[in-house]
């Protein structure tokens, strides 16, 4: 009997702690609540709504209470007390709060707790109570932040964000805000709750070209109920500078005329000045013009030409650089066909004479030598060469008996020009020359300078026939052992 008693009471046990241990397990298990409000703004005589929904997770079905804390009853009533919410569903309802006679008017957060077992959640719902208006009079009281970068580049668009912060109970509607600067406005309408902060952001598109410089923003919020301006705000930024003038370069050729172009462009929103530096050595300038005034640089010990040109936002300039050779080519041609007349009118033959004194004495000259030179200084054969030579009347031809040397073919003596020597030369080659001597003698002394007449050569050349004459220059006149 003892053994079987004692069985029963471990058997009670062990079922003791089952329970036990099964009924934590559903009280551990959880529920969620969320609530909407229908009307808060309320008189003593209205009684506030709200949409409360109960989310039982439990596996079975759960009664909920409702209650409020013990500082809110005194002020509040709700209904109803409790909810039933089926196994694992959502259950919603209207939580009513009735306002006690004794409740002052002002705004609230009553916390209502929701509960099953010792699992409790608790509900903060904002009550506002007063009479008719009362949460209307207020005199509208917004705080306003506005940012704007403090640098910006105008090819970017700006963003500005407002922030907008109600400090009463005061629900506002139908607020203007207005956003003002001498780039970009903005006009739009919004609405700020009551203790609500609200931030809108804007993006304004700017003039890529928009100068630099410091600039306002102004941001005002207009009221309709007030007909007045309730905030207003101002702040500033910064335009950028930016500038990019990179240069293009084009060359043309035509007829010795180069021209070089130089084309820029300032991508930018200020003015500003770019250095174009081309290398030019001094004999090339002799011939270079340009459109734009250009100074003359040395950059690592080498010239250059220089142009420092001031551009404005998008403006284009163009430098123009022409290298003109025309002259110089013209100048060579006609060098070119001057060389080439010269030779093609000058003599082939080169003719020379001169005298040296051979005997002289205190009385003066008595006998001199005469020699004269002829040259082919062309490529081509000479033929029927005549060398003439006059001699003076107050002298007498001497006729030598050297050898080798050239006796006259012929000697004609009229009384009108004296006596003329002539030798005849059957050819002369390419380049050969031939020297005549011959001997004078005075028949009287001569004293001082005494002048020659020229000598003459006659000659046929190119093979048309044709006869050519050539007459020396000036005979040159020797002293003795000269």
């Amino acid at each position: 009997m003892e053994r079987d008693f004692s069985k029963a009471l471990i058997i009670q046990a062990v079922l003791l702690i089952a329970v036990v241990f099964l009924s934590g397990v559903a009280y551990a298990s959880t529920f969620e609540v969320n609530s909407t409000p229908i009307l808060f703004r309320i008189t003593p005589d209205d009684v506030a709504a709200y949409n409360v929904t109960i989310t039982n997770n439990n596996a079975v079905e759960t009664i909920f209470s409702l209650d409020t804390s013990s500082a809110d009853a005194t002020n509040w009533i709700i209904t109803p007390s409790s909810v039933k919410v089926g196994a694992s569903s959502s259950e919603s309802f209207i939580l009513n709060v009735f306002p006690k006679s004794t409740t002052s008017v002002g705004v609230y957060e009553i916390g209502v707790k929701i509960a099953r077992g010792t699992d409790e959640k608790l509900l903060a719902i904002p009550i506002y109570l007063g009479f008719q208006g009362y949460y209307t009079d207020y005199t509208p009281n917004v705080g306003l932040t506005v940012s704007t970068p403090d640098v910006q580049d105008p090819r970017s668009s700006m963003k500005v964000s407002i922030l907008m912060t109600n400090r009463n109970m005061l629900d506002m509607k139908n607020l203007t805000l207005t956003i003002s600067s001498p780039l970009f406005s903005k006009q739009v309408n919004t609405s700020l709750g009551p203790r609500k902060e609200k931030t809108n952001e804007f993006l304004f598109d700017l003039d890529p070209l928009q100068a630099p410089g410091v600039y306002k923003v102004d941001v005002s919020v207009y009221y309709p109920l007030t007909d007045k301006i309730i905030t207003e705000s101002e702040t500033e930024f910064k335009i950028d500078t930016y500038s990019l003038i990179t240069p293009q370069y084009k060359k043309t050729d035509k007829w010795f005329i180069r021209t070089e172009t130089i084309t820029l462009e300032n991508i930018g929103n200020y003015e500003r000045s770019k250095d174009v530096s081309i290398r030019m050595p001094w004999y090339k300038r002799v011939f270079v013009n340009s459109n734009m005034p250009t100074d003359i640089v040395r950059l690592d010990g080498k010239s250059y030409m220089q142009w420092t040109p001031s551009l404005k936002p998008m403006e284009v300039k163009t430098i123009t650089i022409t290298t003109n050779y025309r002259p110089l080519m013209c100048a060579i041609i006609i060098i070119i066909l001057a060389i080439i007349m010269y030779y093609a009118v000058r003599s082939p033959v080169i003719l020379l004479k001169e005298a040296v004194v051979q005997e002289e004495d205190e009385h003066g000259i008595s006998e001199m030598k005469v020699k004269v030179f002829i040259k082919n200084r062309s490529r081509k054969v000479l033929e029927s060469i005549t060398v003439s030579d006059k001699i003076p009347g107050i002298t007498d031809y001497i006729e030598s008996s050297t050898l080798g040397s050239m006796k006259p073919t012929r000697i004609t003596r009229t009384s009108a020009k004296g006596s003329v020597l002539h030798w005849d030369i059957d050819k002369l080659d390419a380049f050969e020359e031939r020297i005549i001597t011959y001997r004078l003698k005075s028949k009287l002394k001569v004293v001082g300078e005494m002048s020659l007449p020229k000598a003459r050569v006659k000659f046929t050349y190119g093979g048309k026939g044709k006869d050519r004459f050539v007459v020396s220059p000036v005979p040159m006149f020797v002293p003795k052992n000269k």
